[in-house]
């Protein structure tokens, strides 16, 4: 029988490991496709919960030995001017993570040749029954497939082009109101201050919060929520000028840790406020992370999702001896993911809209529950 041709769209932490997921259960690894090269920035760090640490051993990840993780204890909350608001303990077990150093671990157990950089995806080729044949990139460039992976982000392709083939709309939503700025810096003496506690300054009211979070070696990421309606945006290419005049009632020391950061790092994230997705799966396309589940910054479980999602299909797939027992496995992962991305979907637009209210002790819970 002809060995599956499976096609990952997208080489973030989702399809990675996904693609390792496949080469535990198969013996190769998948064809994967990225737009972006490698020299590009692929993010700065993220709380690993142990529902992502489950799925991380799974893949054959030894978290301790190769991730450099640092352990995260409890939250604490305080206004700009250090009263204490709240003070979180978190699961046992949560971690904090350097994102790249991620991607590069998973990358390592891969067949390097298989994956294409530089790939923008634009189309899907259907035969019979609107199955998949085929993927298209940018340039005209066109792959055979007979198994498609959508693991392209939150501003999805893949996305939409499985609603529209069901004629749905591919992304019932809009920009969020709360977005983010967020960047890496060393800063030793102050992630040693923070030990294993992740700190987030919160203006009561104000829609207006910073975040710092330990990292191993010395260094953190900081993270700035804000309420554009009330706040605006910040120019594109210069977010640290709109930082300066926004933080100006938070702690100098604070002020002084952001204005230190390399002026090129800063990275504005405009998280999307999407509605539930409908559907994950076709006959033989499947969405996963981002793709199928783009999470609001407030619920820190982005990731650890994705990071099951990847196994879930791993498990599920591991028979594709035909085409009915590859459709068969892509439906019970579309019956079993869907109700829990509803749910943080759901959980994470509620801590927005908390985060938003007057009250000084709404919307600061850490990780959605």
């Amino acid at each position: 029988m002809p060995q599956t041709k499976p096609l990952i769209i997208g080489a973030g932490v989702a399809g990675l490991a996904l693609a390792v997921g496949w080469r535990q259960a198969h013996g190769h690894t998948p064809l994967l496709c990225e737009r972006l090269e490698a020299s590009a920035h692929q993010g700065f760090g993220f709380l690993l919960l142990p529902r992502g640490l489950q799925a991380l051993g799974s893949l054959g990840v030894d978290t301790n030995r190769e991730l450099e993780p640092h352990p995260i204890e409890h939250t604490r909350l305080v206004t700009p001017e250090g009263k204490t608001i709240a003070e979180h303990r978190l699961e046992p077990g949560t971690l904090a993570l350097d994102r790249s150093r991620l991607l590069a671990v998973l990358r390592g157990r891969l067949d390097g040749s298989r994956l294409l950089e530089g790939r923008r995806f634009e189309t899907l080729r259907r035969g019979a029954a609107g199955r998949v044949v085929a993927v298209g990139f940018r340039g005209g460039e066109e792959i055979d497939a007979d198994l498609v992976f959508g693991a392209d982000g939150a501003v999805s392709r893949c996305r939409r082009a499985l609603l529209h083939h069901h004629g749905e709309p591919w992304m019932p939503g809009t920009v969020a109101r709360v977005q983010e700025i967020v960047a890496q810096v060393s800063a030793p003496a102050l992630a040693a201050r923070l030990g294993h506690g992740m700190l987030k300054i919160v203006a009561p009211g104000a829609g207006l919060a910073v975040g710092l979070l330990p990292l191993a070696r010395g260094r953190l990421v900081w993270f700035v929520q804000f309420d554009t309606e009330r706040h605006g945006w910040p120019h594109a290419a210069r977010p640290l000028p709109f930082l300066e005049t926004l933080l100006q009632s938070f702690p100098s020391w604070l002020r002084q840790v952001i204005a230190g950061t390399e002026s090129g790092l800063p990275h504005h994230w405009r998280p999307l406020d999407l509605d539930p997705p409908t559907r994950l799966v076709g006959p033989n396309i499947a969405l996963l992370g981002d793709a199928a589940h783009p999470l609001l910054p407030f619920t820190s479980q982005g990731v650890n999702l994705a990071l099951e999602d990847a196994c879930m299909l791993r498990d599920l797939l591991r028979d594709t001896g035909d085409s009915a027992a590859i459709e068969a496995g892509l439906r019970a992962y579309e019956r079993q993911r869907l109700p829990l991305l509803r749910h943080y979907m759901a959980v994470g637009r509620g801590m927005a809209a908390a985060f938003l209210a007057l009250g000084p002790d709404r919307g600061l819970l850490p990780v959605a529950p």
